[in-house]
Order: C-alpha cells, then sequence, then structure tokens
C-alpha cells in the first residue's frame, strides 16, 4: 500500500530529467538581469529581473494595457528540495489575496538558453528564456488554454 501511495506522489511532483543541475551556477542566470519590455496581448509587457544573489533570482512582470495594469506576476527562481532548479512563478495579482507558486523545473541550459517546464500545468507548460545579446532576449511560452496548443513569444528589448 505505501508503495501504491509513493507512485501517486511521484507522478503528481514535477518530473526528473537528465541535466545535472550540480553545474548549474546562479550566475548562469545573469543575462536575464535588469529591466526589458515587449509589445504583447495588446499592450506592453515589462519584465524586471534582480541580479543572482544568495542563491536567487527574482522577478516581478506586469502587462499595461491603455496605460492601466491588466497583469502581474512575481517569481524566483532558485533550488527546490532535491537542488534542483526551479522557477517558481505566482500570477494573477499576487500581492493581494492569497496565491501559491506554480513550479517550473529547469530541463534544458545552455549558455544564454533555459528552459523551464511543468506538465501539469495547462498554459504556460513550458517557458524558454533566450538572451540573444546584450540588448535583446526572448520569452516563448507553451502550452494548452482551452483545448488548443498555443504558443506566445515575448520579444523583448532591454530598457533602462
Amino acid at each position: 500500500m505505501l508503495s501504491a501511495a509513493a507512485a501517486i506522489i511521484a507522478a503528481l511532483s514535477l518530473p526528473m530529467n537528465d541535466l545535472d543541475h550540480s553545474t548549474i551556477k546562479e550566475s548562469d542566470f545573469a543575462f536575464l538581469t535588469g529591466s526589458w519590455e515587449a509589445q504583447i496581448w495588446g499592450g506592453t509587457f515589462e519584465e524586471v529581473w534582480s541580479q543572482p544573489a544568495g542563491g536567487t533570482i527574482t522577478h516581478m512582470g506586469r502587462l499595461l494595457v491603455e496605460g492601466k495594469t491588466s497583469f502581474i506576476e512575481f517569481s524566483s527562481i532558485e533550488r527546490d528540495k532535491e537542488g534542483r532548479w526551479t522557477l517558481y512563478v505566482m500570477l494573477g495579482s499576487p500581492s493581494r489575496g492569497e496565491k501559491k507558486p506554480v513550479p517550473f523545473l529547469l530541463e534544458k541550459a545552455a549558455k544564454g538558453d533555459l528552459t523551464f517546464v511543468n506538465p501539469q500545468n495547462a498554459y504556460p507548460s513550458s517557458i524558454r528564456y533566450q538572451g540573444e545579446g546584450k540588448g535583446t532576449m526572448t520569452a516563448t511560452l507553451k502550452g494548452t488554454q482551452n483545448g488548443n496548443d498555443q504558443t506566445d513569444v515575448f520579444n523583448f528589448k532591454r530598457v533602462g
């Protein structure tokens, strides 16, 4: 009976992957650092990433449409209990009301290219950041919404 319970818990948790998380350093996330803007979803999406320090990097994002905030997210990249780098995202208006972070496990990592996944989350189930140079970055979100595959590409430019 205990082994069946363990199997259920394992099936509900984030998948293991072949990436050796012990080789990834917090400095590998440094290309995210700074203030970024992308035109998407009928407005301007702003992201601000902190410098990696103390084992974390933090992030704030918001969508401005016609001068009003229509979406906010807060997130952090840090190691989970198993020592795996994980992106934890809180969506909606996380500063108001109870919100729980959604974990996305780092699945692939190369210089300036990070992919985080959570197959249990419909949209996004995959978040990929690609640092294309000092002034540009692309974030690609993939998943399923309303039964349809969806991909959104944020073409960020560094600001400020």
